[in-house]
């Protein structure tokens, strides 16, 4: 059986179409089962789970401890399914979702972790850049259109859609340490599906474009300022997640760590210098990896003034 685990957090102004969604996939031949944790949500997100129970072969959950990594955890605790497919709750999967996950693990019986396809559904219609982006992996946790089948890195699991084996676990769950665990406000960061990714696998996970979804984008996270905001906190979390972090503050003057602050410079002014030629995308480019270095540099910067640099 495939168990699809869904968190939710005041999920309303989505979570009905997604719900909905859900119920014209096309059914695995091992079966499925939904398993959707209300994490203390303080709308109506209740009642609309509930009212696709007999729609759906449905297990509500309420986790009362506010943050991602506990509710995606209380439902891998739940979950009777062998195969586990973690989703959000503003997807809208492709017929042949689950089916997707179904073959590539059968045709891949060494490979623990996979990740699946993210398209967008833009709820209003997004500006050139950013659909570009989109299109290239680059916002919205889009997966790139050009992407074929093969191994990746634990970097591009995406947390509207991965897929993990259950034995391959263990003891393995999402982190739930304050600095990764994200809550919407507060210190987390947020990187809880990084997380689980390079902790459930040797670091290479499988990408499965035939398992594919659209992520729901409304219209207001479409702009220059939410993208900036979500690339400064992806920023954050790949401080502590990525494996080459050290390379980039390793060389210092006077303190200051001088190739972050010269690839900050050099981003910021491509990006001015393009936006002035009028090239919007890669102007937009420059601005998400300025954005992201800003995240890396706060996140340094905490840690420095902390104990040890693993949160």
């Amino acid at each position: 059986m495939i168990s699809i685990i869904i968190a939710t957090y005041n999920g309303a102004p989505t979570l009905a179409r997604t719900l909905d969604a859900i119920t014209h996939i096309t059914a695995p031949d091992a079966g499925y089962e939904v398993i959707v944790v209300d994490n203390a949500s303080t709308d109506n997100s209740q009642q609309i789970i509930r009212s696709f129970e007999d729609r759906l072969p449905l297990t509500y959950i309420h986790e009362e401890r506010r943050g991602k990594a506990f509710a995606l955890n209380s439902g891998i605790d739940s979950a009777k399914g062998d195969f586990l497919v973690f989703a959000d709750d503003d997807i809208l999967p492709d017929a042949d979702w689950l089916r997707g996950y179904e073959g590539s693990a059968a045709a891949h019986p060494d490979q623990s972790f996979f990740a699946g396809q993210v398209r967008h559904h833009w709820d209003v219609p997004p500006p050139h850049w950013l659909e570009r982006l989109g299109a290239s992996g680059m916002s919205y946790a889009g997966t790139p259109e050009a992407r074929e089948a093969g191994p990746v890195s634990y970097l591009a699991a995406k947390g509207p859609n991965m897929a993990v084996r259950k034995k391959a676990l263990g003891a393995v769950r999402f982190r739930t340490e304050e600095g990764i665990n994200y809550m919407g406000t507060g210190t987390g960061t947020g990187g809880v599906d990084s997380w689980f990714a390079r902790d459930a696998s040797d670091g290479t996970i499988w990408y499965a474009p035939d398992a594919s979804v659209k992520h729901i984008v409304r219209d207001h996270q479409i702009g220059i300022k939410p993208v900036f905001k979500r690339y400064v906190r992806i920023g954050l979390t790949n401080y502590y997640a990525e494996r080459d972090t050290d390379t980039l503050f390793k060389r210092r003057v006077l303190g200051l760590p001088v190739t972050v602050l010269g690839r900050l410079a050099r981003s910021g002014a491509g990006g001015v210098y393009r936006l002035m030629r009028g090239d919007t995308e890669a102007a937009a480019r420059r601005m998400l990896e300025f954005a992201m270095d800003w995240g890396r540099l706060k996140s340094w910067r905490t840690a420095r003034n902390s104990v040890g640099k693993q949160p």
